[in-house]
């Protein structure tokens, strides 16, 4: 194996498994790995350089793509990954300036301020680039660079750039901090196995990602369609809906105002005493955090008792209302309460929309958020400071009015895709989480690989 020891942050201690010893981290915490794996600090396994001091740039250094190089940093990293849809250019004298920070394939850049220790590989369509004061660049890589670039962002040393951390408002990683950290290194085949097995896993998510957001589009397009055009209809009618929106509709449908649809347009109010009357069970009690477009997220709701519900009755919950956040910065998010929600109760800064027969719940919850329904909500706010909808100017918006048959079919539609997009998102948090448990088996050596 390349490199020394580190001295002092991994000792090795007694009783390990067959095979196996223990090393002591640096939060005191035993690990186990293989017998034949070394311990190493990064510096190492590669070389660690940065854009520093004089080397940083002004603005005459800046220029128009095809005028330059690349420069990399920390905006280009996403989720450790390299992302290069925002790009910044800097001139070709920069870039000759300084030979020890140009970018080469196989690379790895690292953050080193603001969201600290995000790693990225470098691959072959770069082309020319070099980097900013933001990040390091990881070079001479001494193991395999697609093992070492999954070592940096798995737990074990993820907590050690945690460690550096300090109270400032911008958290900075020094190049010496870089090089300290400690990567558990096998042999190269098994560098290059354990590699190709995570890449494959990575592969696949992105592969989710791809096909997750071209059913979204395809969603945001059906939407347009659906609720405009309706389904198999021929003539249309201009419709002036306010506030500057004049849209076509089928000449069938009947455009009025929601209170004219609605038996309820009203928000609740937080109970005396406000988050300290909050229980663990009871009564779920909705605020806007859980509201949201895709359905009401529960994970982090508040419970009241039954008296404190009972009290606010007028704004007790039946299923099949549509909830829309009025204030804040998430107003215009809105769902729909499930069939067999059951009880629940809802606080000021979310609305309660019950329609009546005339309207079916599910056309509503999707014509509200659609991307028409979203403009027309920022054209009514009380102003950008108050950030806030009243229950007049709601209930005075204009919406079209189907015949309730074709409002169910086209919610139906709607409904397929979400159910698409649910079972994409639900595969893709499957194999996240198997990425997860592989790197930390694998990276430790507790699952082994045949080479």
């Amino acid at each position: 194996m390349v490199g020394s020891e580190p001295s002092g942050d991994y000792s090795e201690l007694k009783k390990a498994k067959p095979g196996y010893k223990l090393v002591k981290s640096l939060f005191g915490k035993e690990i186990e790995i293989p017998e034949e794996w070394d311990v190493k600090e990064l510096k190492n396994l590669a070389k660690i350089k940065g854009r520093i001091g004089w080397r940083g740039y002004s603005q005459n250094d800046f220029v128009e793509e095809g005028k330059g190089v690349i420069s990399l940093g920390g905006t280009n990293i996403k989720n450790d990954k390299l992302d290069l849809s925002k790009r910044r250019y800097v001139t070709f004298e920069k870039y000759d300036e300084s030979p020890e920070i140009q970018v080469n394939t196989n690379d790895i850049l690292i953050q080193k301020t603001g969201t600290i220790g995000g790693v990225a590989l470098i691959d072959k369509n770069v082309g020319k680039a070099t980097i900013n004061p933001n990040v390091s660049i990881i070079k001479k890589i001494l193991c395999n660079s697609l093992f070492l670039s999954f070592s940096l962002t798995n737990s074990y040393v993820k907590k050690q750039i945690n460690r550096f951390k300090t109270a400032t408002s911008v958290p900075l990683l020094t190049q010496e901090q870089i090089s300290s950290l400690i990567i558990f290194v096998p042999s190269k085949p098994e560098q290059q196995k354990i590699a190709s097995i995570l890449s494959n896993v990575v592969s696949l998510i992105s592969s989710f990602d791809e096909f997750l957001s071209h059913t979204k589009r395809l969603k945001t397009g059906l939407m347009q369609q659906l609720l405009t055009e309706g389904i198999g209809h021929k003539k249309f009618k201009k419709v002036n809906l306010g506030f500057g929106k004049t849209i076509e509709f089928p000449e069938e449908w009947k455009i009025e105002k929601l209170k004219e649809n609605t038996s309820k347009i009203g928000s609740g109010i937080t109970p005396f005493g406000g988050s300290e009357v909050y229980q663990k069970d009871g009564i779920p009690f909705i605020r806007s955090q859980n509201v949201h477009f895709d359905g009401l997220h529960l994970d982090n709701v508040a419970y009241i008792t039954q008296e404190i519900h009972d009290k606010m009755s007028g704004t007790k919950l039946k299923s099949m209302d549509v909830l829309l956040n009025i204030t804040g910065a998430s107003i215009g998010r809105c769902s729909i309460v499930p069939e067999k929600f059951g009880e629940g109760n809802v606080n000021q800064h979310v609305c309660i929309i019950r329609s009546k027969p005339s309207l079916f719940p599910g056309f509503l919850n999707y014509f509200l958020i659609s991307s028409l329904m979203q403009n027309m909500i920022n054209s009514v706010q009380g102003g950008i400071s108050r950030q806030g909808l009243n229950f007049k100017d709601l209930g005075n918006l204009h919406i079209p009015i189907p015949k309730f048959e074709e409002q169910q079919k086209i919610t139906s539609i709607l409904s397929e895709v979400d159910k698409k997009i649910n079972n994409l998102e639900s595969n893709k948090t499957r194999l996240e989480n198997l990425k997860k448990g592989l790197m930390q088996n694998l990276l430790t050596g507790q699952i082994r690989v045949t080479v």
